[in-house]
């Protein structure tokens, strides 16, 4: 009885000096795991030093990408007259027409509204064709000087996708993809709490996208601009056409009140100040690439890489307990070597007692 004592005491003295993960009938530890990680170390450090030559090389031949940033608040001819004026009368005008009144919205919400949409892309094109090619680079051939479906990887796997169902992938940059575009990479955020809009974009040449944003503002204003004119022309001839109808005193009192309004909103717009909104901060690039960040690249990969070798170190211990196995019959130079190097790095080594 002693002696079988003796023996299972033995047996579990080998199971746990081993140093690997214990097979089935074994409890598992967090020691037996820290010990398998320690025994397959080069496994580990092999990982994490392939992981960090893989994120060098990505910082390495990434473009570098610049943040363009302008900020935009209320233009002081649509904050004052053309907004709250001409929508003031926009609803006394209906009132009297006997339409639902119209919802307020103010020159520079309708401004920040534009510069997303297909319309503003659209004159921003015609106002300067470079812009496509520009943005959308990857898919313009400069020597031939038409458009192509982009090659790269995720791609070419979107085209075998689409094609499988017998389905159009893709269609050539237009005003709707550049409106696509900016609503995507176009970040709009407010300043503190006041009126004013902060527009981001980033993009690799920091002198397009300044243009671009310069562009898209001048556009959206300028739209903005002759949408109230076309507005205060119509609401002042209907004006002039009922004083010329009306001889009751009162109501043409009013009517002359509302007239004066909008010729001053008329005024107003005529003016070459900005009408929807003017420029706080033109748009202005970084000196300094915001994109990629080496600190955040390089935290990434040593964090992944550092995780990926010590799930395939516990793997080899648990595949692989007493070490990757020689192989008996001879193979190719190449499986050879990929044979020893997987013994290599996988293989558990006696830990210094």
């Amino acid at each position: 009885m002693a002696l079988k004592t003796q023996n299972n005491h033995e047996a579990d003295g080998m199971s746990t000096s081993s140093g690997d993960i214990p097979l089935q009938g074994d409890s598992l530890s967090l020691r037996d795991l820290m010990s398998s990680i320690r025994r397959r170390s080069r496994l580990v450090w092999g990982s994490l030093i392939l992981f960090v030559v893989l994120g060098c090389l990505y910082l390495i031949f990434k473009t570098p990408v610049y943040t363009t940033t302008m900020v935009v608040g209320p233009a002081p001819a649509g904050a004052s007259k053309g907004g709250a004026a001409a929508s003031a009368l926009s609803s006394s005008l209906s009132g009297i027409l006997g339409a639902s009144a119209p919802t307020l919205l103010s020159p520079t919400d309708e401004f920040m509204q534009l510069i997303i949409s297909p319309r503003v892309a659209q004159k921003v094109i015609d106002s300067d064709p470079t812009v496509l090619p520009i943005f959308f680079s990857k898919e313009w051939d400069p020597v031939k000087k038409q458009w192509h479906p982009p090659h790269d990887p995720i791609s070419l796997i979107a085209e075998g996708v689409y094609g499988l169902f017998g389905l159009h992938w893709w269609s050539k940059p237009s005003a709707e993809r550049l409106s696509i575009y900016l609503a995507t990479n176009l970040v709009i955020a407010e300043v503190s709490t006041t009126a004013m809009q902060q527009v981001s974009l980033d993009f690799k040449d920091p002198r397009a996208a300044s243009s671009l944003l310069n562009n898209l503002s001048r556009q959206a204003d300028t739209i903005v601009r002759e949408e109230n004119a076309n507005l205060a022309d119509k609401q002042i001839q209907y004006l002039q056409q009922k004083l010329s109808q009306t001889v009751e005193v009162d109501y043409r009192q009013m009517l002359l009140s509302l007239l004066a309004q909008q010729v001053s909103t008329r005024m107003s717009i005529n003016s070459s100040l900005p009408y929807a909104a003017f420029m706080v901060q033109i748009p202005a690039p970084t000196d300094t690439p915001t994109s990629p960040n080496p600190f955040i690249v390089l935290g990434v990969v040593i964090v992944v890489g550092g995780l990926f070798g010590v799930f395939g170190a516990l793997t080899a211990g648990l595949i692989w307990p007493e070490g990757v196995p020689v192989p008996l019959r001879r193979r190719s130079t190449i499986r050879t070597k990929m044979s020893q190097a997987l013994r290599y790095f996988a293989n558990p080594r006696p830990l210094e007692q």
